[in-house]
């Protein structure tokens, strides 16, 4: 029954686009064997996930465009020296 619906379908589909005009197909009593009933309305964790994947493009953005600076603390003789490179 599903090999002949899709043909029609098909056959269907080659007269309609050979007098170009728009058409609409309508699927009925099509069998969904293979489809979950679950659905999610509310995600608790989502605003955690893109508050996470905004501050990962924003260090990405930063490793690129920012050099790392490195700071050296030199202790003698009582003197403290600080050298940023």
């Amino acid at each position: 029954a599903k090999i002949e619906y899709v043909s029609k379908l098909i056959h269907a589909e080659k007269v309609y686009s050979s007098i170009n005009s728009r058409f609409v197909v309508s699927l009925n009593n099509v069998a969904y064997d293979e489809v979950s009933g679950i659905q999610v309305n509310y995600d608790p964790s989502a605003r955690i996930f893109f508050i996470a994947s905004l501050l990962l493009c924003i260090g990405v953005i930063f490793m690129l465009y920012f050099r790392l600076k490195k700071a050296f603390i030199i202790k003698l003789n009582n003197k403290v020296f600080v050298y940023i490179i």
